[in-house]
């Protein structure tokens, strides 16, 4: 057997960053690659060359995928984050390789797929050594650093820095629908037209296609509302001198990396209010930014007490009341944020910190076991 390996990839479609950190994984490995798209998996994947194939189908309902999937067709499968499908996978025999990249977040981390993997990773966050180290997962998770593209993925760019990048993410999932049940899209606008005069310009907003939608008809408008192509984002990344970014995974990691100066959000959902008070412990975030500190309303009890959909409505709410105390809410996240752009330089280094600890980008350690895996086959 001497061909390459049909490798098939399930990311979760509730957010850009297991997309994103798929494609980390996927620009290191020796594979003809089919990847299931939905949603904001199907703006990022479908439109990468380091994805060959795709098939659009409900990667949250795992009998639509035995409908669509030809699974028998595939040597392996890489998921990252997404366990809606892993007893499809198990039952037609396929090899597993599963990647959590938010271990550190809930409460249980003992599902089958942890048995059923061929080889299973974490992402490295504050928390995640701790939790490896109680040993309630099964198997032994192979920890990695961050699911970031290094730079030999990008497109050559010969720019100057300059003008503001805003990051807000896919900013959809089954829960969130912007400009449907989510005031974030007219709150970020409301920010912007606050923060002009003290942001370089030009600005540009990179999003989800759905927040583009909502944001561009009420966005400032000397500012670019765009959807772009994950490669392209990052060479605009690398381009800018200002860098603004909701508090998630792969978006932090890319900034802190990327970069010259960032200053992170308050958050839209809930992974990002465990997140951004990590974040502000390390000294990558101004204080006063997290929505415990924003809205007295929001619960003050530890949000690993409710399921992710729960604090999800919570933080839905708790964005609503945001959007109708205007113009005090508005006031009080400008001014900290003219805080955070005023200590940029300590951001920056506390940024180094960071990543430092979190260690080389992973993609390559996923990879290469993959890799290894198929050439064992073809003996």
């Amino acid at each position: 057997m001497n061909r390459p390996m049909r490798l098939l990839c399930d990311s979760n479609p509730m957010c850009y960053g297991s997309s994103a950190s798929m494609l980390s994984i996927l620009d290191h490995l020796d594979a003809e690659v089919t990847a299931l798209v939905q949603g904001v998996t199907s703006e990022l994947l479908a439109r990468d060359p380091a994805v060959d194939h795709v098939i659009e189908t409900d990667l949250k309902d795992p009998i639509a995928v035995e409908r669509d999937v030809k699974l028998s067709a595939y040597d392996a499968v890489l998921v990252v984050s997404n366990q809606s499908n892993i007893a499809c996978y198990h039952a037609a025999k396929l090899p597993i390789f599963f990647v959590d990249i938010l271990y550190f977040y809930g409460h249980h981390k003992t599902g089958p797929v942890w048995s059923w993997a061929t080889k299973t990773f974490v992402q490295r966050f504050p928390g995640v050594r701790r939790r490896l180290m109680q040993g309630d997962t099964p198997g032994a998770p192979i920890e990695i650093g961050p699911l970031i593209r290094t730079a030999d993925a990008l497109p050559p760019t010969t720019r100057t820095r300059q003008g503001t990048l805003i990051q807000l993410g896919g900013a959809r999932s089954c829960w969130i629908r912007p400009g449907v049940n989510t005031p974030y899209p007219a709150l970020i606008a409301r920010w912007l037209n606050e923060l002009q005069d003290a942001l370089p310009k030009p600005i540009t907003v990179a999003v989800g296609r759905d927040a583009a939608e909502a944001l561009r008809p009420i966005a400032p408008a000397n500012v670019a509302v765009k959807s772009f192509p994950q490669t392209q984002f990052l060479a605009e990344l690398s381009a800018c001198e200002l860098y603004l970014t909701t508090p998630g995974l792969g978006a932090v990691f890319e900034g802190a990396q990327y970069a010259q100066d960032m200053v992170l959000l308050p958050p839209q959902n809930a992974t990002q209010v465990v997140q951004l008070t990590a974040y502000e412990h390390e000294g990558l975030a101004a204080p006063g930014l997290n929505l415990m500190a924003l809205d007295p309303h929001f619960p003050k009890h530890d949000p690993y007490t409710l399921s992710e959909a729960d604090l999800t409505q919570e933080v839905l709410n708790s964005l609503h009341r945001l959007f109708d105390d205007t113009p005090a809410s508005t006031q009080i996240v400008v001014e900290r944020l003219r805080t955070a752009l005023n200590n940029l330089t300590a951001h920056r280094a506390a940024q180094e910190r960071f990543m430092s600890t979190l260690g080389t980008p992973g993609g390559h350690t996923v990879a290469t076991t993959i890799n290894e895996f198929w050439r064992a086959q073809c003996r």
